[in-house]
């Protein structure tokens, strides 16, 4: 379908263009991939902000999120009036929910109210404010669930076997960095694995590690890579465990109110996440994720020679002996880890409730799965550090 349009003064589509009516007809009558080829079928320079909107509705109808995504994107810096801006909220938050991210769409819907009341009262934006606090509510007593059945599968697991395997420090320090030696690099044909502490690569292995650790972290030597360590949020997801227990315990760290609108969004949303998880977490909180992820860099970086094996070995055994500070048994660990997880994909994910539980099924099936539940806690047998 080719349509045909009047211009206006900014060379765009007329927004009272008769092909408008077209486009609408489509809509209503549900023929969303025929609206879409009469949208494309105007050159994309001659677009408006409400061709844009009609093209980003029939796309979400279809459940075509990815391209609904990229022209949400795209119409976002274009959106200078308040009823614009409202429209973008509106649509931003219909997309997330429908991908199963209600705490994030839930933002966006507020700030249709914030942004234009006419409008939002318009398309009864309280309704569907009230909807996300409903599947909220509901999705966080699925997280509460999930996580007590998840501690009870861990402790039944632990106590199968009473006969444990004693590991050497070495076996003892690879196996806490557990999911980054089952990660598959990008490129590699198979997993770094437990074995093999000194393993070092050479050729196009070291290169392409070497790359993946500068296109992906920004890290080229020794001092990038520890200044990365320290303080990257993907293995320092304790520190925000921190502020949030103390904000839930009635001694924050900083005024919440100081935040920009940004940071009380993301903060209230991990204090609302904390909260549900937080009667299954051991003492070490959820330092396992923390320390598994920074075992699994430092392997990774030893053997693309970031550094030698002073410092590799130093390294390692001040995460392990970290380790055993604050937990008492794989048993509290794995818990540790997974529930690590759960935080880290709910923080990096859009804060999809379902999102973190579908991660954690899928980590826990494989944790549950190895051997840590059948060996000692800690390393008892002479290591073979050089």
């Amino acid at each position: 379908m080719e349509l045909k349009f009047t211009e206006n003064e900014n060379g765009l589509i007329d927004d009272n263009d008769k092909a408008f009516d077209t486009l609408n007809s489509l809509i209503d009558d549900e023929k969303y991939s025929e609206a879409v080829e009469g949208i494309m079928s105007i050159p994309r320079d001659k677009w408006s902000n409400k061709l844009r909107f009609l093209l980003i509705c029939a796309y979400n109808n279809l459940k075509d999120y990815d391209n609904s995504e990229k022209e949400l994107d795209e119409i976002a810096p274009l959106c200078k009036t308040a009823n614009d801006r409202a429209r973008y909220c509106y649509q931003r938050g219909y997309l997330l929910t429908e991908t199963g991210k209600s705490a994030a769409a839930r933002q966006f819907y507020s700030d249709v109210l914030e942004i234009d009341p006419e409008y939002g009262a318009e398309i009864d934006i309280a309704s569907d404010i009230s909807d996300c606090d409903a599947q909220i509510s509901q999705e966080l007593d699925e997280l509460n669930k999930f996580c007590g059945k998840l501690s009870e599968q861990i402790k039944t697991r632990c106590q199968e076997n009473p006969d444990k395997i004693e590991l050497t420090d070495e076996e003892f320090q690879t196996r806490l960095g557990f999911f980054p030696a089952i990660r598959k690099l990008p490129g590699f044909e198979r997993p770094m694995g437990f074995d093999n502490y000194f393993t070092v690569l050479s050729g196009g292995d070291k290169q392409m590690t070497l790359k993946w650790f500068e296109d992906f972290f920004g890290i080229t030597d020794k001092d990038s890579f520890f200044k990365f360590i320290q303080n990257d949020s993907a293995c320092n997801s304790s520190r925000l465990l921190g502020d949030v227990a103390a904000f839930l315990n009635g001694k924050p760290h900083f005024d919440v109110n100081e935040l920009n609108k940004g940071g009380k969004f993301f903060f209230g949303n991990m204090v609302m996440y904390v909260d549900h998880i937080g009667e299954f977490l051991p003492k070490g909180g959820v330092l396992a994720w923390d320390l598994g992820e920074k075992i699994g860099y430092a392997r990774h970086a030893f053997r693309c020679g970031l550094f030698d094996n002073s410092d590799y070995v130093s390294g390692m055994l001040s995460l392990s002996d970290l380790a055993k500070k604050m937990f008492q048994s794989w048993e509290e660990y794995m818990i540790s880890l997974i529930l690590g997880a759960g935080m880290y994909m709910f923080s990096e994910d859009g804060f999809s409730i379902k999102g973190s539980i579908e991660f954690m099924e899928q980590m826990s099936a494989l944790l549950l799965s190895s051997d840590l539940a059948d060996t000692e806690w800690g390393g008892k047998k002479d290591a073979v550090l050089q």
